[in-house]
């Protein structure tokens, strides 16, 4: 995603306080349980399901796309290396034919 695109987005104004609030504005607290109930009804494994694994799974898919790393921290929201640096080496690795 072009850095330019992603500070315009960044700019918009908020229209509330969270991404995912209920109506009310305030936090939706059944997140997990609503994302472990999709995934039993799409027969998946619910232990193998969790929040966080979006957040993982959007970085790896942009350094996969050569995404500047700098910009996987902008938009994954880490300030420093040492915490996006293990998919880096994880998908460093199995591009060399190291892993699975």
């Amino acid at each position: 995603m072009p850095r330019g695109l992603v500070d315009q987005v960044l700019a918009l104004p908020k229209a509330e306080p969270l991404v995912f609030g209920k109506e009310d504005a305030e936090p939706d607290g059944h997140l997990l349980r609503d994302l472990k109930t999709i995934a039993n009804d799409c027969s998946l494994d619910r232990d193998r399901v969790w929040l966080h694994k979006f957040r993982a799974t959007g970085a790896t898919r942009y350094f996969q796309a050569n995404t500047p790393l700098p910009d996987i921290m902008h938009l994954g929201g880490w300030k420093d290396f040492n915490s996006v640096r293990r998919y880096m080496g994880l998908l460093t690795h199995s591009r060399i034919g190291g892993g699975r």
